[in-house]
Order: C-alpha cells, then structure tokens, then sequence
C-alpha cells in the first residue's frame, strides 16, 4: 500500500473536509443534552456514500455514539473523537452553529474541539477504504458521545460494555496543531467542602455561627497547601483551583450552610489518598467537611512505543518537523483507554481555543492530521 500516495490524494479532498465540518456544526450537539445522534446521522450517511459500515450505540436516548471501521481482524488502531460540544456562550462575531471560512480558518462552536477533527479522520479513513484489502488489521473512527460532560454515555460506557476493543488509540484532542505528541497527563482529584453553621437574624451576628466564615477560613489556609514533589519528564507539579463557592440564602440573614468545589490536579509520584487525608485534617481544624467527587489517576507512557514513533516519522514527512512529546495538564479519554490497558495518546490539530467564543480551526491543519493518519496506518496496518 502506497500510503503517502494516499496522502498526497488526501490533500486534494480539503473541500470535502470543509463540508463535512460545516455540516457537522450545523448540528447542535450541545451537551447538555448532548442530542449526538444529529451528528451520527450525518456521519453515518456520508460513511455509507462511501462503502464504510458503521455501528451505533446509545447508552441514553438520543445519546448517539458511532464507531465507523474498514479492514479486519487485529490489530485495530482507532482514532477517538467526541461529536458533543459545549454552549456556544456569548461575544461571537459569527453565528456559532453556522461554520464561517475566513483566510483558511473555519470559525463555529465545536470545529476545533472535536468537529473538525472528527471531518478530517471521516475523509482519512474514506482515502483508506480503496486500500481495506491490504491491510493487516482495522482502522476505525469513534466519534462518541458525552466527552464534554466526563464520557458516561460515551466512551467510558463503550469501554465498560466491550463495545470497542482497540489495540492503539489516537486522540486528536490536545490542540497543539499537529505539533506535539502528549504522552502523559495529570491526574485528577474534585473535592467539595462543606460547612454548616447556625441561622439567625443578620443583624444579631453573635446569635448564629456563620457557615462561611467556616469555610473561607479552612479556603484560607487550603490555599498554602504544599503539594508533595512531582515525578514526570514531561508534566509539572500539581495545581488546585477553587472553581465554585456557594452559601447563604439572604444578606440579612446569618448562613447556615456553605460549599465550594475545589479541582487538584496531580502527577505521577504524588498519591491522591495522601492529598486528601492532608486536606481533610485543614478541613477537620476548620470544622469543615470534605469529599471526593471524582478522582482519575495520571499516567505517563514511554515515548519510545510503535504507535508514538510512527507519528513522529508521519508528521516529519507532512509537516517537516518532528513532533516534540509532551504532557497535558488537562483531562481527555486517553485515561479511558489505558485503564483498560490499550495505549493511547494524544496528538491532533487546532489551538487551545476550545471552549472560547469564536472557536476555530485551520483547514491547512485538518487536512495534514488526516495525511499523517495516513501514513500511520500504512506503517502499522500494511
């Protein structure tokens, strides 16, 4: 199989790339509700024009998850990709669900995180298809549900169920255009903070016991928490944010209740039952109250992996650079996949402009992800 011949043919197919993420962000996938099944039904309908058959799944009404594949047999190197976005929000100069193309951007909510990926993998795994008889294995494309929201309906349900067995995974959610490759991410661990005090009339403080003094006292002293020493070549140490704080019911009114949530992230070598137990005792001093909401182990996988080396050749052949490694402070479903113990990193296109009003992409990087995936694919598949 001549891979970069598919490459280069791959490169006269932008327009179509275009299309299919213009139509895509015309779907109002917003989650919540998520509704991932407008999106599905687009992408099955362009999948079958082109002979590729697909599978659907939904864990929830209208909860669509579709996994499109060719080739067969093992090994199955999947690309994973959500279909869900988050609220377009305010301050867009364009109409956020109407993709807009200016000087070689496309601008709508979702076109970077995760829309216009998933159009570039659909028109990459639609140049394989010509090739599905020479190849030594499957190639499928995820574009699942929930991302945006933790992946219950999604990805991590897929997993759970054994729907989707994967022997490596690409997932084109980091945003470094196509120049990095995140071998590591940092762990996980939300916590919320209570305190409960005694109601009275605002203007007889000393007959209550106010919840959020409590609580910004024990905040205080949260705040100069030192974090144990950090273990990893490519993250740095751990961070914490105090992302909401709620209490009171009136301004005349002494609270009875307050609650905060607080997002740590950490790293290999830093263990979360540790931090936790430490942060309980401030709370403890404080006459606060903590739990975990969630918590997601970090990892680190070696560089030096088939799957990575690949990229590094495939992108130094499209783009002339060779994509540095790196860790991401964030969160995505590369966690997913190595609990199950399938290596997965990420790599992909677009810059962090995920989430922001006037949300874009750059078609030029659309078009060399899925010419790399290419290249890829003939390495491990042909």
């Amino acid at each position: 199989m001549d891979a970069e011949k598919t490459a280069m043919e791959i490169a006269c197919r932008e327009k179509e790339i275009v299309r299919l993420l213009a139509e895509l962000v015309s779907k109002k996938t917003v989650n919540p509700p998520g509704n991932e099944s407008l999106a599905a039904e687009a992408l099955e309908k362009y999948f079958k024009k082109h002979g590729i058959k697909c599978r659907k799944f939904e864990k929830g009404k209208g909860r669509t998850s579709l996994v499109a594949s060719i080739g067969k047999g093992r090994p199955e190197l999947m690309i994973a990709l959500h279909s869900d976005v988050v609220p377009a929000g305010g301050g867009w100069k364009t109409e956020p669900f109407r993709a807009v193309q200016k000087k070689g951007k496309i601008f709508g909510r979702g076109t970077a995180d995760n829309k216009g990926p998933l159009a570039a993998s659909a028109v990459f795994l639609s140049a394989m298809k010509k090739h599905e008889k020479e190849l030594k294995g499957t190639i499928s494309v995820l574009a699942a549900a929930d991302e945006e929201r933790g992946s219950r309906l999604g990805t991590a349900f897929l997993l759970k169920e054994n729907k989707i067995k994967p022997d490596f995974v690409v997932v084109p959610d980091i945003f470094t255009e196509n120049r990095k490759i995140s071998v590591a991410e940092k762990g996980l661990l939300h916590i919320k903070a209570e305190a409960f005090g005694k109601q009275a009339h605002g203007s007889e403080p000393e007959k209550g016991e106010n919840a959020i003094l409590k609580l910004g006292a024990f905040l205080c002293e949260l705040r100069k928490m030192k974090m144990p020493p950090a273990k990893s070549r490519h993250l740095k140490n751990a961070t914490m944010n105090i992302g909401t704080i709620n209490g009171g019911e009136a301004i005349n009114i002494v609270p009875a209740y307050c609650e905060a949530k607080i997002d740590i992230r950490f790293v290999p070598g830093q263990d979360p039952c540790k931090i936790f137990g430490h942060i309980r005792k401030i709370a403890k001093k404080h006459g606060a109250n903590v739990s975990a909401i969630d918590c997601q182990m970090p990892f680190e996988i070696s560089g030096g992996i088939p799957l990575v080396k690949s990229i590094e050749r495939s992108a130094k052949k499209i783009t002339g650079k060779k994509p540095s490694l790196a860790g991401m402070a964030g969160t995505t479903v590369a966690k997913k996949f190595l609990e199950k113990g399938i290596p997965a990193i990420g790599f992909g296109p677009g810059k962090m402009v995920a989430h922001e009003s006037n949300e874009y992409i750059e078609v030029r990087q659309l078009v060399e992800f899925a010419q790399i995936m290419a290249i890829v694919s003939g390495e491990l598949l042909a």
